[in-house]
């Protein structure tokens, strides 16, 4: 069982959500009873079986250098299959520091000066701050709005995946910050356009635990066309409240990667 409706005071937890004087160095100057709605951070506990897993392993008392051991694969593999039918293999598992900082690796490991990476507007802050902050060029693709709601505008897709051929496409399934979450079709067609110009598709499914209403659809799916130049990042930050912690990417030998989560406790 979980208290959704117990209220956890935040304020002095160090927290970038809640923390005043960092609110003011990011956004001027806010008043003391400002309300942050600027953050992806629940203001829940992470779940009591989580936290029971933190505890064990504190009141053991000992943090040395430990590596991916097969309980934790089992997990990823377990819980892929479960919730989003996915199957996926322990090959494919890596390790990495976060999903943003991801994003940086992934420019450095495939593009180059001049290069350029695209990503569908409005988008999440980090995106265009990695690709400017590595020396690659931005390449907006806005979205349209269509009886309120955002859609892809596949016709300008293809025309600047051929007129420009961007190394990388960022693309955020479910979408951030819209909130849309992409039909089958939508994902298989994105992936069709990626594998007949050559980009490599990069997708943050890091929000697909939050879906109320509708069905998330992995890119990881077995239709996907693009899966030889496809890398998928995903963190249990957002359904769990471990954001404070390391995300994690899934890879194989042909650049494909998805979603993990921590080792059963």
């Amino acid at each position: 069982m979980f208290d959704f409706d117990k209220i956890i005071e935040r304020q002095s937890d160090k927290c970038r959500k809640w923390d005043h004087a960092f609110v003011c160095s990011r956004f001027g100057d806010v008043p003391e009873s400002f309300i942050p709605l600027w953050i992806a951070d629940m203001d829940f506990t992470s779940p009591p079986a989580v936290i029971d897993g933190f505890r064990r392993i504190v009141e053991h008392g000992t943090f040395g250098y430990t590596w991916c051991f097969d309980e934790f694969y089992d997990a990823v593999i377990a819980f892929q299959r479960k919730r989003h039918q996915v199957e996926v293999e322990k090959s494919w598992i890596t390790l990495t520091y976060g999903t943003v900082s991801t994003l940086h690796y992934t420019i450095q490991a495939y593009c180059k000066p001049g290069d350029s990476v695209m990503m569908n507007t409005p988008v999440y802050d980090p995106f265009a701050m990695a690709a400017q902050r590595q020396g690659v060029q931005v390449l907006a693709n806005p979205l349209r709005v269509e009886e309120n709601r955002y859609q892809l505008d596949f016709n300008l897709i293809e025309e600047q995946l051929k007129t420009y051929r961007p190394t990388l496409w960022f693309f955020c399934s479910p979408h951030n910050p819209s909130g849309r979450i992409w039909r089958e079709e939508e994902i298989r067609q994105v992936s069709d356009l990626c594998q007949r110009y050559g980009t490599i598709l990069v997708v943050d499914e890091v929000h697909a635990e939050h879906i109320l209403d509708g069905k998330f659809v992995s890119c990881l799916t077995s239709g996907c066309a693009a899966q030889d130049n496809l890398l998928v990042l995903t963190s249990p930050n957002k359904a769990l409240k471990l954001g404070g912690l390391k995300n994690l990417l899934l890879h194989d030998s042909r650049r494909l990667a998805a979603p993990a989560l921590p080792p059963a406790a």
